[in-house]
């Protein structure tokens, strides 16, 4: 049986893989966009996949419009580490409202990518809905008061939250 599933710009991903780490690859790829398509589109075949480390790949709100696209196929993620890529406001916001789909996520990677306040408010309704969550990461967002009134309103709903920086 053929273990690889497609390879993009020399990364082949093989099927039953449970991590996935492309750090700094995607930005080295000519079509950047095509490549995150090409990776979303492969973990949701990939049941097995509980971590995805995506950090420092500068995807940008493109990028980061389309990994929401593509969350619904990823609900099995226990790890989703997206540390800076430039995300900003909207492509944040974006993947907030998909949350919802991650519903076995522990461990939530966003610090340093220019969040701001929209995107933290955004990120705080999504967070009720993950009692799961264990571990948030949001450091180096400039999220401000109101981003982190946000965001501290809604983790009285995630019990199990050990970890968190801001």
């Amino acid at each position: 049986r053929n273990t690889q599933l497609q390879s993009l710009g020399g990364l082949s991903i093989r099927e039953g893989a449970t991590k996935w780490n492309l750090k700094s690859r995607i930005d080295d790829w000519k079509h950047k966009h095509a490549a995150v398509a090409f990776v979303c589109s492969r973990a949701g075949r990939c049941e097995s996949l509980r971590d995805l480390y995506l950090r420092e790949n500068n995807l940008g709100l493109g990028g980061g419009a389309l990994l929401a696209e593509w969350m619904p196929s990823l609900a099995a993620l226990h790890t989703l580490d997206l540390y800076n890529n430039n995300l900003g406001a909207e492509g944040s916001a974006a993947l907030a409202k998909q949350m919802k789909h991650l519903t076995n996520l522990q461990r939530l990677q966003l610090s340093c990518n220019q969040m701001g306040v929209e995107g933290c408010a955004v990120l705080g309704m999504a967070l009720r809905v993950t009692p799961q969550l264990t571990k948030l990461f949001l450091s180096n967002n400039d999220v401000g008061d109101l981003g982190s009134t946000a965001v501290a309103a809604a983790l009285s709903n995630v019990g199990g939250l050990r970890v968190f920086q801001l």
